[in-house]
């Protein structure tokens, strides 16, 4: 009997034998493994959202400020016969300006005609109610500069404060310059492209009631800035392109560019295109 105790108690104290350790190594391995792919997928994904989050302000901060703009484009104080003809709302440039006349007056504006960002200069009266003034209680541009009134010829007119805000894409951010000196300063950073189209109306309007917008044509097929069509543009469709602030593919992968052409993205970060229509309610009828 003591015998049989004894043997009894030594099975029920032996340890696993080295199948069963491996084995259950092996399982240990496979549970932390799929654990840390399910952290890393997780992680990934929480990436991902936040770079699309990223992108998606940085488009709507861009297109914000551009419909600020636009919706402005042709604003005057009412005239009479006194204060002269109203002058171009904007102009637009494809492929952008020249850098020697980038910061000359629209008419002098010498367009690129190339493949690269389109470029815009939208023109409006300022004041002290669509600008943010300055601590003088003067309007101001783009950049929050004081803009000085244009002279005029007789004493009694209306002194206008036009302001001339052009808007180009350059060193991968949405730059803005307005009428005084100095250069144009980023506003919107991660933007590598800008494409626009005009949206005209059938035909000049000489019908009562609003002119509605018959087709969209690219600047290039705009004109120079003394061409009609230039006044009949009703709407301006702006498409930007947007990177990630980061890198987050391990190869690049392809998106939609604003022609609706598949492009392969020359980094590993994410390309996304945002598109918005702005229509001028204040241009000429």
């Amino acid at each position: 009997m003591r015998t049989a105790s004894i043997l009894h108690r030594a099975r029920r104290q032996q340890g696993v034998t080295l199948p069963e350790l491996m084995i259950g190594l092996a399982l240990g391995l496979l549970i932390s493994a799929a654990a840390l792919g399910l952290l890393w997928g997780s992680e990934r994904t929480q990436r991902t959202a936040r770079a699309l989050a990223q992108m998606s302000e940085d488009a709507s901060l861009a297109h914000q400020i551009l419909r600020h703009h636009l919706s402005l484009a042709g604003w005057q104080v009412p005239a009479d016969e006194s204060l002269g003809s109203r002058p171009m709302a904007l102009f637009a440039c494809q492929g952008g300006v020249s850098a020697d006349t980038e910061a000359a007056p629209m008419s002098e504006w010498h367009c690129l005609d190339t493949s690269g960002p389109d470029a815009l200069i939208v023109r409006y009266e300022a004041d002290l109610h669509n600008t943010l003034p300055t601590v003088d209680h003067e309007p101001t541009d783009c950049l929050g500069h004081h803009v000085d009134p244009a002279p005029t010829d007789t004493p009694s007119a209306h002194p206008r404060t036009w302001v001339d805000n052009r808007f180009a894409v350059k060193a991968g951010a949405l730059r803005c310059k307005g009428p005084g000196l100095g250069p144009a300063q980023p506003m919107v950073d991660n933007i590598l492209d800008m494409q626009i189209q005009l949206g005209l109306s059938a035909a000049p309007a000489a019908s009562s009631g609003p002119a509605r917008v018959a087709h969209y044509l690219s600047p290039h097929d705009m004109g120079p800035v003394g061409d009609a069509r230039w006044q009949r543009v009703r709407a301006v469709r702006i498409c930007l392109l947007i990177r990630s602030l980061t890198p987050l593919t391990e190869a690049p992968t392809t998106y939609q560019d604003c022609e609706g052409h598949t492009q392969t993205a020359p980094t590993t970060h994410l390309y996304r295109t945002y598109t918005q229509t702005t229509l001028l309610p204040n241009v000429a009828p």
